[in-house]
């Protein structure tokens, strides 16, 4: 299993950038230019249902899952339904005070490591840009910059 992980900066506190993502419904196509929807489907709590569809590596995905473990202002944990969680199982969001604002960590986390990092480069690389984008639009989002 491989994770990957982007962590960005944001002046901005947690209740703030988790106040951001109880409203992802509304966010989700702001964040980033490859996102269609996102639906939570009964809710924002902890086991609530949720739906997404975004563009990776030029394909719509489609995509079902479940909040597995909320902590309010400081982490949301997914689980990814079937087939997604065949390669990818799940990931976090995890917010962090640091003083001068909030670390925010994003983790993503894929099965069969060495065959993925092998046979689907690109599209892991995809991943990780399409991560990376998203840590700095809401840095920027939640900066007003």
């Amino acid at each position: 299993m491989i994770t990957l992980r982007d962590v960005v900066h944001i002046n901005a506190s947690p209740e703030d950038i988790f106040e951001w993502l109880e409203n992802l419904d509304k966010n989700y196509r702001e964040w980033h230019h490859d996102h269609v929807k996102w639906e939570f489907l009964n809710g924002f709590r902890e086991g609530c249902r949720c739906y997404c569809e975004e563009s990776l590596h030029g394909k719509l995905h489609k995509m079902k899952g479940r909040i597995t473990n909320l902590r309010k202002d400081r982490l949301v944990e997914f689980k990814f339904s079937f087939p997604t969680s065949l390669v990818c199982p799940g990931g976090s969001f995890i917010i962090e005070p640091d003083g001068r604002g909030s670390t925010f960590t994003a983790t993503l986390s894929f099965r069969f490591a060495s065959l993925l990092s092998r046979f689907a480069k690109k599209r892991i690389d995809s991943v990780k840009d399409h991560m990376k984008e998203e840590g700095q639009n809401l840095k920027k989002i939640l900066e007003g910059s």
